[in-house]
């Protein structure tokens, strides 16, 4: 009777850990859960916030809360969408930025089941991730280097972007529009400009510094390319494109991740093309070595002068 009762007696004891291990268990797999979903709910909100941030560059403040919205939503957390609430205070009602109004603060919060919780009597538990941003100074991506270009910067078309446009050449034509939809943070030309500019231009400005400078040219691709034409849809991978790149109307162009290198030549695409592209360099340079193999009636004449970057009539670019 001794022995039944130590036996009973251990296998209560093996049970009562047993509840207790999957107690432990479950705990760790929901918060592990949560866990996870945190981290989703604080990009969405990141990018909510980040997207508050350029509207208010760009002077919109009556779109803030639907540019916040729209950035959640891009990022799998839409408000209204599956308990999802995406909360836009501009300014912040909290934190260190409350009341500044040049703060935005985005709250991405969304109610989740749980599962061993529930033995606890935690049936759900939400989620919340909060951000702010505010406009810092613009920065430039689209120099133009020449001294003296006309044109140097020419849109016909349409080009938008949330930074700085720079152009060294004191032409009066440093900056040209010729129509279209040009939209840009700042402008910072030498010479001046001409169209319907806005902001308005900072003109007879001191050059700017070539901000690549310091930078090595990258290494060069083994393949080689001849005056490369590309039509239709089509794909292109990194080489050294020897007399540029034309690209003919609606075509559909994908670049494969890689340094495009131009050895004399442009890179232009004649309009409405959609050009795709990640982890893609364009570098170009001039009177490169080129191969023996080269096609019949390649001309040595089109690697003799550095090419353009020219892109006409609303293209969208990936």
């Amino acid at each position: 009777m001794r022995r039944n009762r130590e036996r009973g007696a251990v296998l209560v004891l093996f049970t009562l850990a047993s509840i207790v291990l999957v107690g432990f268990l479950g705990l760790a797999v929901d918060v592990g859960m949560l866990y996870l979903q945190k981290q989703k709910v604080q990009s969405a909100a990141d990018a909510g916030a980040l997207g508050a941030a350029q509207a208010m560059r760009r002077g919109q403040t009556d779109s803030i809360t639907t540019l916040a919205r729209n950035e959640s939503a891009r990022n799998g957390f839409t408000n209204g969408t599956g308990g999802v609430t995406v909360t836009v205070n501009n300014p912040p009602v909290g934190g260190q930025k409350s009341g500044n109004s040049a703060y935005t603060e985005v709250v991405v919060s969304q109610p989740l089941n749980t599962y061993f919780l529930r033995i606890l009597g935690q049936n759900t538990a939400t989620v919340s991730a909060r951000a702010v941003a505010t406009v810092g100074a613009a920065t430039g991506c689209i120099y133009a280097m020449s001294s003296n270009a006309e044109g140097a910067v020419r849109v016909d078309g349409r080009l938008i972007t949330d930074c700085g446009i720079i152009s060294n050449s004191n032409s009066s034509k440093s900056l040209e529009f010729a129509g279209g939809t040009l939209s840009a943070a700042y402008y910072t030309l030498v010479g001046t400009y001409t169209g319907n500019v806005s902001p308005t231009p900072t003109t007879r400005a001191t050059a700017t510094p070539d901000p690549l400078a310091s930078m090595t040219a990258p290494p060069f691709p083994s393949a080689n390319y001849y005056s490369t034409s590309v039509s239709g849809t089509a794909t292109l991978d990194p080489g050294v494109y020897h007399g540029g790149i034309s690209i003919a109307t609606y075509a559909n162009v994908t670049f494969n991740p890689g340094v495009y290198v131009m050895n004399g030549g442009s890179l232009s695409a004649a309009g409405k093309n959609t050009l795709n592209g990640t982890g893609v360099t364009f570098y170009f340079t001039a009177n490169q070595t080129v191969p023996g193999s080269r096609p019949p009636g390649f001309l040595l004449s089109k690697t003799t002068s550095p090419g353009t970057v020219l892109i006409n009539l609303n293209p969208a670019v990936g």
